[in-house]
């Protein structure tokens, strides 16, 4: 996991929303895990796979977050995204739309 820091003016640690996402990601591989696939990681995911489980993920858990969309790959990709308040912004649309 990277150190904590500020992504977009946001600060990025633990107990913090953007910590508590990725956090809430890692439960959506439990099923995986569970199904024998120790390997799984959604970080990794693609969003079109990922979109194939939205619906149960947003009644399981209340709202979902594409894989390119979690912090830790937005933060990940922040020193080359030129764009980066608008990323975060259609991010938190996104979330906020689910």
């Amino acid at each position: 996991m990277a150190a904590p820091g500020f992504v977009g003016g946001l600060w990025w640690g633990v107990g913090t929303p953007v910590q508590d996402s990725i956090d809430r990601s890692v439960g959506v591989g439990d099923g995986e895990h569970e199904a024998g696939n120790p390997d799984y990681d959604y970080t990794e995911e693609s969003d079109r796979e990922a979109s194939s489980i939205l619906e149960n993920i947003v009644e399981e858990k209340g709202f979902f977050i594409l894989p390119s969309e979690l912090f830790s790959n937005v933060r990940e990709r922040a020193p080359r995204d030129e764009k980066l308040n608008e990323t975060l912004e259609r991010v938190f649309h996104n979330i906020e739309g689910s």
